[in-house]
């Protein structure tokens, strides 16, 4: 059974269109593989319709659409021209790929996809797992998700150091304390020839904040140097 945070299982597939389609085609975008029964029947005329109505908003979030279904390639081009669906349908008409992903009914000869669907990151990541969805209103519940999601990355994000500090890359910086405790680093950050002190609270080896002045636009030309300092009142034990 697939769970969250998990690598999205890789596929290699063939559209309505006999082009061959690999997870790896979209690493720079947010995924939804929308897993469904079968082509030309009500629940999923619908389902694929509504999807279709919210292309655009799909796209605006940098998201891009798959459905996968056991249909085969001819089946998923007429599906497509008749409600004119702007996104890939993929054909696993011998279900490895459904089941990979947990999305296979199989009983005797007959089988085919559960209405399941899964969001991955663009870094191939499974953020969001449906084992039961409503046709009718997946997509506006999709689109709901991936909002929240690539709000809760961008935060995430905007917190590593490289990107506080507005570097261009990620940025190491390595603490040691040359007193005993209770200590505080000091980090001195040198824009050009204009010094600007830092301070940065840590407890149990972990950073929990700082406090940054404004940097300079030439952050190509940014040094990092570490300066032991110590807190009042604590004693030295070594020589700087």
């Amino acid at each position: 059974m697939l769970e969250l945070n998990q690598t999205a299982p890789t596929f290699a597939l063939y559209d309505a269109h006999e082009n061959l389609h690999q997870l790896s085609d979209y690493q720079d975008h947010w995924l939804v593989i929308y897993f469904y029964p079968k082509d030309n029947t009500p629940g999923c005329t619908k389902e694929a319709c509504a999807l279709r109505d919210d292309s655009e908003k799909f796209a605006q979030l940098n998201t891009k659409v798959i459905g996968i279904s056991t249909d085969n390639s001819k089946s998923h081009l007429s599906f497509s021209k008749k409600q004119s669906l702007a996104f890939t349908l993929l054909a696993d008409p011998d279900g490895k790929v459904s089941a990979t992903y947990g999305a296979l009914f199989k009983l005797g000869q007959v089988k085919f996809c559960k209405r399941h669907s899964f969001i991955i990151s663009p870094d191939g990541k499974i953020m969001k797992i449906y084992r039961s969805v409503s046709p009718r209103l997946h997509s506006q519940e999709l689109l709901k998700d991936l909002k929240d999601l690539q709000t809760k990355t961008s935060n995430r994000r905007a917190m590593l150091p490289h990107n506080i500090l507005g570097l261009l890359s990620p940025t190491f910086i390595r603490l040691r304390s040359e007193w005993e405790m209770p200590w505080s680093p000091c980090v001195r950050l040198n824009y050009a020839q204009n010094p600007a002190p830092l301070r940065l609270p840590q407890m149990a080896g972990r950073l929990f904040g700082m406090q940054l002045l404004p940097p300079s636009r030439a952050t190509s030309a940014l040094r990092i140097s570490e300066l032991p300092c110590r807190l009042p009142g604590t004693k030295n034990h070594h020589s700087a």
